[in-house]
């Protein structure tokens, strides 16, 4: 009698748009991963094929229960084991056992793409040593390997980046269009970071006898740690393992000015460590950042590209962020939305202030950027920057002159409290546009 169960069910499932029920399972790097650290542990998982199933998650439970007592760090506090989640436990499970470390896909070679040997091994050498910094200096190690694309012509490079894209089956639209804005317009050098590869142009200047790579390569050093650690932004929040769309993406990575100044203040750390370049005064950026039209709370999304007194807003209250905290506690704020928190919890958690408290104070400092640097001298941190006081302006309605005119009048507002931006045609790319060194402030 019910001999043909199945294919009336894979019809009605057709019938109601379910078809997605016969659709392939694909399998997940970090997924995997985990599977071979529980097997290397001496536990069951399974085949290491990518499927988050009955058995893998049958062994995490097992080994959290023999092993959550000596769970320490970052480890103890990560979420339960899904595809979602993976990411992370692949990335922290090597705190028990060392020898983990080598199943992680970061643990192979970055797929790097140039348009001349040279220029292979100047960008190799600058990733090599922007992760040797970020293991020194805060011990972050990524769990996913990463591309890179690197030309100095962009229609040569969009052919690289589609080839990286392969190499490490990164999906999203194509880039060709992006490629060709940032690195088709004449500017010294550009670059542009996804969730898990980048792309990297240069240009001759007009009259030069020799390109950037040839005259100064402090550049691209500091161009390859800006880049990396929006990666590594994205794989702290999950963003680049979950299955949603750009949007939701976006969302998980947190606001727009925090990306930005993060990777602007590590960049700066990094190229003063490394490069001896010596990072900019905060008193400087203070006066740069007084030029920003829009405030942070608008800087929380943005529907248009970045000008340069913005990113100098951002670099502004990032780095008092980090000089009053520490520049890892910055890393630690993205960790807490991989671990499912909201911007706003996330952010207290990780800095002891509220996020819009946090972006009204500064925009109050910018009016006194010197009083920053008392700030950071002061004994409480959180204590001095609640003396900040931030003046309440209130936009007054006009009275009305009839009913009919009242439906069209805006209630006041307070301008620290108007909705963040939320636009689709946010740049799918985090990047970055870079003077040349010689129009360097």
């Amino acid at each position: 009698m019910f001999r043909n169960f199945r294919p009336l069910v894979q019809v009605l499932a057709l019938a109601l748009g379910l078809s997605a029920l016969s659709a392939p399972v694909v399998a997940d790097p970090f997924v995997a991963c985990v599977q071979r650290q529980l097997a290397e542990l001496g536990y069951a998982p399974g085949p290491a094929d990518g499927v988050m199933g009955r058995r893998t998650r049958s062994a995490w439970r097992v080994m959290k229960d023999a092993h959550e007592g000596s769970f320490s760090g970052y480890l103890k506090e990560l979420p339960e084991l899904s595809r979602e989640t993976a990411i992370h436990w692949c990335r922290e499970l090597p705190a028990i056992r060392a020898e983990l470390a080598a199943k992680r896909p970061s643990s192979g070679e970055v797929k790097l793409r140039a348009n001349s040997e040279r220029a292979e091994i100047e960008v190799r050498q600058a990733y090599d040593s922007v992760r040797k910094f970020l293991l020194q200096e805060f011990g972050l190690v990524l769990a996913g390997n990463i591309g890179i694309a690197a030309a100095d012509d962009w229609k040569v490079l969009q052919g690289l980046a589609r080839r990286v894209k392969a190499d490490i089956s990164a999906g999203g639209s194509s880039p060709d269009a992006k490629i060709r804005t940032r690195c088709g317009n004449g500017d010294a050098y550009s670059a542009a970071a996804y969730q898990d590869w980048i792309f990297i142009c240069w240009s001759r200047p007009k009259g030069a006898e020799r390109d950037l790579l040839d005259s100064d390569r402090n550049w691209l050093w500091a161009v390859v740690a800006h880049e990396y650690v929006h990666i590594a932004q994205a794989e702290l929040s999950g963003a680049r393992s979950v299955l949603k769309g750009p949007d939701a993406k976006r969302r998980l990575m947190g606001p727009l000015w925090m990306i930005e100044g993060t990777a602007q203040v590590l960049e700066a750390h990094y190229s003063e460590t490394v490069l001896r370049v010596r990072r900019p005064f905060l008193s400087y950026l203070g006066i740069r950042a007084r030029k920003s039209e829009r405030d942070l709370r608008e800087l929380r999304r943005s529907d248009r590209s970045m000008p340069q007194e913005e990113y100098d807003l951002s670099h502004f209250a990032v780095r008092i962020l980090a000089e009053a905290r520490g520049n890892g506690t910055l890393f630690n704020f993205w960790r807490n939305l991989g671990n499912g928190l909201p911007w706003e919890q996330a952010f207290f958690e990780s800095f002891g202030v509220e996020l819009g408290d946090y972006e009204a104070k500064v925009m109050e400092l910018l009016k006194r950027p010197g009083d920053a640097q008392h700030l950071l001298e002061a004994d409480d941190f959180a204590e001095a920057l609640n003396n900040i006081r931030v003046p309440v302006k209130i936009i007054p309605a006009l009275p009305p002159k009839s009913f009919s005119q009242t439906l069209n009048i805006p209630l006041p507002v307070l301008p620290g409290a108007l909705p963040s931006r939320h636009s689709k045609s946010y740049p799918k790319g985090l990047d970055e546009n870079r003077k040349p060194p010689w129009q360097s402030p």
